[in-house]
């Protein structure tokens, strides 16, 4: 029996020492930083740890736990244990994914516009797109200081910031400038003026000119047939290879009296009355008039304007402001400016090159 006791307590004194000595030597350690940063869209690679006693490699026996999603921001914990005799040890790592890429902003058209003074701005559109957020077109904020109303330089920012504040910012460039006008034989006489409380219809047409007027009420907006017609001619304009941007289209007669009283005040009445319409007599106030291509007098002679010279009517359009008829017209020749009349009647007016008035016989 005694001898039993001895033995147990050797044992006993051994097992201890053995453990005082060997758990020291029982190491795990992490092969790299505790903390890793990866960029979204990265690969991750695991650099495990380093397990050991004093007698053996343990690496075989580390478990891993734990998983990294590189296609998510955030953060994820992997855990490292090892157990060895009556002992176990953990460590854990942390890898944070990032996104530090900064979004795309495209703008639609031309970054560098001009306009005439008193000329409509129509916005040519953006797009917005992000590494992990995708489409951020809805999230894009426009600041713009332009006043059209005075000459000058001006900038459109079109701004957004991502899920992880990555922040974007894009200008366009808008340079307001005088129109110069080359008077011609043009009629600037208002004083045969026809009043009516509503508008005046010619063999079904809608006329507007020096003589006859609309009401200051009368606000239809953009006429929706028109607005058909127009985005086919565009399309039909764009396979023939030429840009046909909507530069102005349904104006309120408050927006034509702002806008005619600004060019009076820079060229006068008379200079004034041969580009400009005063209000009530401006065809924009009737939704079917637009301004597309580029606002040039010149633009009659590029290619894009000829091909629109020679293709309106097809899609129900004239050219309202003929080169040469400025004494019927009233106005200086206008290459720009489209009326919607339908097809037959656009079509008998390009062929026989005669202005609305004379095929109205007015």
């Amino acid at each position: 029996m005694k001898k039993l006791i001895i033995i147990s307590i050797v044992v006993t004194i051994v097992t201890i020492t053995f453990f005082v000595i060997i758990n020291p030597f029982f190491k795990l350690e992490l092969i790299n930083k505790k903390n890793i940063t990866i960029n979204y869209g990265d690969k991750y690679k695991e650099y495990g740890v380093k397990a050991n006693s004093l007698l053996f490699n343990l690496n075989k026996k580390v478990k891993v736990t734990g998983k990294v999603n590189v296609k998510r921001i955030g953060k994820y914990i992997i855990e490292y244990k090892v157990k060895y005799l009556f002992k176990t040890k953990k460590l854990y790592r942390t890898i944070t994914i990032v996104d530090k890429e900064n979004p795309v902003i495209t703008l639609n058209g031309d970054i560098n516009i001009e306009l005439f003074v008193g000329d409509n701005y129509e916005e040519l559109g953006y797009n917005a797109s992000d590494n992990y957020d995708k489409d951020l077109t809805d999230k894009v904020v426009v600041d713009s200081n332009l006043d059209t109303t005075k000459v000058g330089d001006y900038t459109i920012k079109y701004s957004v910031k991502d899920s992880s504040s990555n922040y974007t910012e894009v200008v366009r460039n808008v340079k307001v400038k005088e129109k110069t006008i080359e008077v011609k034989n043009v009629s600037t006489d208002y004083t045969d003026i026809v009043s009516s409380d509503t508008p005046t219809y010619i063999n079904g047409i809608l006329i507007v000119n020096k003589k006859y007027s609309l009401p200051s009420n009368y606000n239809p907006g953009v006429d929706n047939e028109a607005a058909n017609a127009l985005s086919n001619l565009q399309s039909a304009a764009a396979q023939a290879g030429y840009s046909m941007p909507l530069l102005s289209g349904f104006r309120s007669y408050e927006t034509q009296k702002v806008l005619y009283n600004s060019y009076v005040a820079v060229d006068g009445v008379e200079v004034a009355d041969t580009y400009s319409a005063r209000p009530g007599h401006s065809e924009h106030q009737t939704g079917l008039a637009f301004d597309v291509g580029e606002l040039d007098y010149g633009y009659g002679d590029t290619a894009a304007g000829a091909w629109l010279r020679e293709h309106a009517h097809e899609y129900g359009f004239i050219i309202r402001y003929l080169k040469g008829k400025e004494n019927i017209t009233g106005y200086n020749y206008e290459p720009w400016h489209i009326r919607y009349v339908g097809a037959n009647v656009a079509t008998e007016i390009y062929n026989r090159g005669i202005t609305l008035e004379e095929y109205l016989g007015i």
